[in-house]
């Protein structure tokens, strides 16, 4: 299974993202964990790395589970993604940098660009509340997505299914 962290930083009503060329898709950036490095550690390390902005108060929002199918092999890869959010960072800002180019980009607008489904669907949940969801998203290798389960927990910690859907 391989670690990854990214995160959202929103000022504004605007939320910073990267654009990658290979699909043209928006993400939030982030990357994978080194050996013995904590998610946070992972996301924040990253999103400067990518943007030149350190986050001063990133928050853990979301934990999913991806996995990419292949129908003759099965499961072929399995992501565990640690969703961060920050309001307040320090430095300039890149334009762009190896992976592709930087934008802010309206938080209304943000769902309705070109995503991958599945994080279309965890941007639109962590927007509505400031609890921690929990998803699992499931993929072809062309990355259509096939399923998807969010849950949320409540002001107690517990969580509830929001959402299941077979696609």
């Amino acid at each position: 299974m391989i670690r990854v962290g990214h995160l959202f930083l929103i000022q504004d009503e605007q939320v910073f993202l990267l654009q990658k060329p290979r699909r043209n898709w928006f993400v939030a950036p982030g990357g994978k964990s080194e050996f013995g490095e904590s998610v946070l550690t992972t996301a924040v390390r990253e999103f400067y790395e990518e943007t030149n902005l350190q986050v001063l108060d990133p928050k853990l929002r979301a934990i999913s589970t991806m996995r990419v199918y292949n129908e003759e092999l099965g499961t072929q890869v399995e992501w565990m993604m640690y969703t961060f959010m920050g309001t307040r960072a320090q430095g300039v800002a890149n334009e762009r940098n190896h992976e592709g180019e930087l934008y802010w980009k309206p938080v209304q607008e943000a769902a309705k660009l070109p995503m991958a489904e599945g994080d279309r669907m965890l941007f639109k949940e962590i927007m509505k509340h400031d609890r921690l969801v929990m998803a699992t998203f499931d993929y072809t290798q062309d990355y259509q997505l096939l399923a998807a389960n969010l849950t949320i927990a409540d002001e107690n910690g517990a969580f509830t299914e929001v959402m299941k859907d077979e696609c």
